[in-house]
């Protein structure tokens, strides 16, 4: 892995991308409970553009 990626998650109830360092797998946006490998885990750049 890089060192610009980061553990992402992407919501199946809304679709949004979220980060979650405590892996409490919350959507922040709709405030979904994701079970375990329902929210799909990507890597994504944690730099800002």
């Amino acid at each position: 892995m890089v060192d610009n990626a980061e553990k992402s998650y992407k919501c199946s109830q809304c679709g949004m991308m979220f980060t979650d360092a405590r892996e409490k797998l919350e959507c922040p946006f709709c405030h979904h409970h994701c079970q375990q490998g329902e929210c799909e885990v990507l890597y994504s750049s944690n730099e800002e553009y």
